[in-house]
C-alpha cells in the first residue's frame, strides 16, 4: 500500500510539472480575432490608450481612464481576453465618477510585455 501511495504521489507531481511548463507564452495571438474585431480592437486601443495614465504595479500595470470611457474598457478586455489569454484583467470604477482603472498583471515577463506592447512607460503619471 505504501508502495502505491508513493507511486501516485510521483505521478501527480510529475503531472504538475507538465502541467507549469506547459504555460501559454506571453505573445499575441492576432488570430484570434476576426479582421473585423481587429479593426474595431486597434481604434478602441488607440482611443483608450490616447488618454490614459499608467502606473506601474507590482506584476503588470493599472491603467487610469476617464470614467466615460467604462463601456470603451470593458469592450476593449473583452476582445483583448481573446488574444492574450495569459493576462489577469480587473476593471473597476471609482465611486461618484471616478476613472475607470484597468488593472493588466500576469506571471513573470507580463509587465516588460506591457511596457513594450502598449507603450506604458511613455504613458505613466509621475504626480504620485
Amino acid at each position: 500500500m505504501k508502495r502505491l501511495v508513493a507511486r501516485r504521489q510521483i505521478l501527480l507531481a510529475a503531472a504538475g510539472t507538465v502541467l507549469a511548463s506547459a504555460e501559454i507564452p506571453i505573445a499575441c495571438n492576432l488570430k484570434a480575432l476576426t479582421a473585423e474585431e481587429r479593426k474595431a480592437h486597434k481604434g478602441r486601443s488607440e482611443r483608450l490608450f490616447g488618454v490614459a495614465k499608467a502606473a506601474p504595479i507590482e506584476s503588470g500595470y493599472a491603467i487610469s481612464f476617464p470614467a466615460t470611457l467604462w463601456n470603451e474598457a470593458a469592450a476593449w478586455v473583452d476582445l483583448e481576453r481573446k488574444c492574450c489569454p495569459f493576462l489577469r484583467f480587473q476593471l473597476e470604477s471609482a465611486p461618484e465618477g471616478g476613472d475607470v482603472v484597468l488593472r493588466l498583471t500576469g506571471r513573470t515577463g507580463v509587465k516588460a510585455f506591457l511596457a513594450e506592447e502598449l507603450k506604458l512607460s511613455s504613458r505613466e503619471d509621475h504626480r504620485q
